[in-house]
């Protein structure tokens, strides 16, 4: 795992080529909508008071999907 990567799985586990392509499209969505919204509380445009519609709004675009390949990966990795 390389620095900066804490969200992302370890380097002995893998997944396969479609589940990257997908997990990599959502993640990098999922992450620039985290980072936003975190931006726009901290400057104030948002209240932290939205932030169970923030977390649901994860979930409509991908976040159980996203997890379910790293899953998927962590359960390969636990059958060798």
């Amino acid at each position: 795992m390389k620095d900066g990567d804490a969200m992302c799985i370890p380097d002995h586990m893998s997944m396969t080529e479609e589940e990257g392509a997908a997990y990599n499209f959502l993640y990098t969505a999922l992450k620039t909508m985290a980072n936003e919204y975190t931006v726009h509380v901290i400057t104030g445009i948002e209240s932290a008071d939205t932030f169970e519609e923030f977390v649901a709004s994860l979930y409509e675009h991908g976040l159980e999907e996203c997890l379910g390949y790293q899953q998927a990966a962590y359960d390969r990795f636990l059958n060798r």
